[in-house]
């Protein structure tokens, strides 16, 4: 290695942190949060592509790991500043931390900021792995940890688009999407994400330093059910939502899990009637009496893996 691993991630981190700087003054002046991901994105786009030119390594790996963090991190930059940034309101989980947080909101946001550059630093160690990786010429794990990428990669952007496409009709609104890949899972594009990280443990099998790998996948995880992805989302979700549905025969339901995705059955209903479909905790209506056996399968999938149970009318019948 051309350089100090230790040297390089730290003044990466440092370089960050003076970025997310920059990045929170100017969120005073917009008022949207949203800057920081995408400064997120472009730091680890500008973190990796810096490794590749400090570390001694296979030229041609080390080309395809800033190809994999370009196209990664690029695409999913641009779709936050397309959809979250310009031209639009701050997303409500950073409305709901300001209001939070109160008075002491402009001090906890710098420190929202500063762990975004300890993130970049964080989930670059991956691509250094890789980068680093004295292996001469490609071996059939790393291929087959880039044919995950590709997968994860274009199943995230394919979500994302779905996604996009629902919420740019003004009738969805406070509707939940059932469309494309949203029909099997509460968040596949979260799922997506996660699974995308794996693949850079399968590529950086047997390099130095390849525990350094699994970084990605349990730190995304993490952060997805525990923090920022999923917990916010349903939140926010649920905020959104705060209404009781009357039913048209008098019944009504409640669901009692998390992360609801609806099975065929419920999709249809769905469909019929999307506001009839709503998230844990909430009062939602069967729309018919046939239709009211479709509600005794939903489905848990917080990433895409079903859990069975069944829901429960609130008058007893």
């Amino acid at each position: 290695m051309g350089s100090d691993p230790l040297s390089l991630v730290l003044t990466a981190y440092l370089a960050m942190a003076v970025v997310m700087v920059g990045l929170w003054v100017l969120q005073l002046r917009v008022r949207n949060a949203s800057i920081a991901d995408v400064g997120w994105c472009a730091g680890l786009i500008a973190v990796v592509l810096w490794y590749a030119t400090q570390v001694t390594g296979d030229t041609e790996r080390k080309m395809l790991v800033a190809a994999l963090a370009v196209l990664y991190a690029g695409r999913l930059g641009f779709y936050i500043l397309l959809n979250r940034v310009i031209g639009k309101t701050e997303d409500a989980r950073y409305r709901r931390l300001r209001e939070q947080w109160g008075s002491s909101e402009r001090l906890k946001m710098f420190g929202y900021f500063q762990l975004q550059a300890l993130a970049v630093a964080a989930f670059s160690l991956p691509f250094l792995v890789l980068i680093h990786n004295p292996r001469p010429s490609f071996a059939l794990i790393e291929l087959v940890g880039l044919l995950i990428w590709i997968v994860a990669v274009s199943g995230e952007a394919m979500a994302d688009r779905q996604l996009a496409q629902f919420r740019s009709k003004s009738w969805n609104h406070d509707r939940v999407c059932c469309d494309g890949l949203w029909r099997y899972s509460r968040h596949p594009n979260y799922f997506f994400e996660w699974l995308h990280w794996w693949a850079y443990v399968i590529m950086g099998v047997s390099a130095p330093g390849w525990l350094l790998t699994w970084i990605g996948p349990i730190g995304m995880g993490w952060a997805l059910l525990k923090v920022t992805g999923i917990p916010w989302t349903e939140r926010q979700a649920l905020a959104s939502r705060e209404r009781t549905i009357e039913p048209t025969n008098g019944r009504r339901t409640r669901s009692s899990h998390g992360f609801l995705g609806a099975r065929s059955e419920c999709r249809r209903a769905c469909y019929r009637d999307p506001c009839s479909y709503q998230l844990a905790g909430q009062l939602v209506s069967l729309p018919d009496p046939e239709t009211e056996s479709a509600w005794h399968a939903m489905s848990h999938q917080s990433f895409g893996f079903p859990t069975r149970h069944r829901v429960r009318s609130t008058t007893g019948q």
